[in-house]
């Protein structure tokens, strides 16, 4: 059923849904608003994505910590570069860098249907 329009949805064929849309998961995934719940990779302390004031994230290690093991773990010499942030202001860096390159994506391929950094553009077949 169209949710928008209160109308049945027919899917032709096998029943079977479309293939994923790479892009829309992406965006899904990156959406700020989505609840989450999260877990101190030290210490398995759960907290909700949204309590800002609990839980950090050190987008060094690409690991959240809860406020306790921020304190006790990046408090060392070998961290102070580290840079820890709250949770709200973490960036997702494993989705915004190509596994491949380690380079931020800058476009998305519609021939590929996936995200492309600057070497994946460059490396593409035209």
């Amino acid at each position: 059923m169209c949710i928008s329009h209160s109308y049945p949805s027919i899917v032709k064929g096998n029943n079977s849904l479309p293939p994923e849309d790479r892009l829309l998961k992406f965006l899904v995934d990156n959406n700020a608003d989505t609840e989450e719940t999260v877990q101190c990779a030290n210490c398995d302390q759960e907290s909700n994505k949204k309590d800002t004031g609990v839980m950090y994230y050190c987008n060094t290690c690409s690991q959240p910590l809860c406020g306790t093991c921020r304190d006790l773990t990046h408090k060392a010499r070998m961290f102070s570069h580290h840079e820890i942030v709250s949770l709200a202001k973490r960036t997702k860096a494993k989705h915004r860098k190509c596994s491949l390159h380690e380079e931020p994506y800058i476009l998305f391929s519609t021939e590929n249907k996936s995200m492309l950094c600057i070497r994946c553009f460059r490396d593409m077949q035209v």
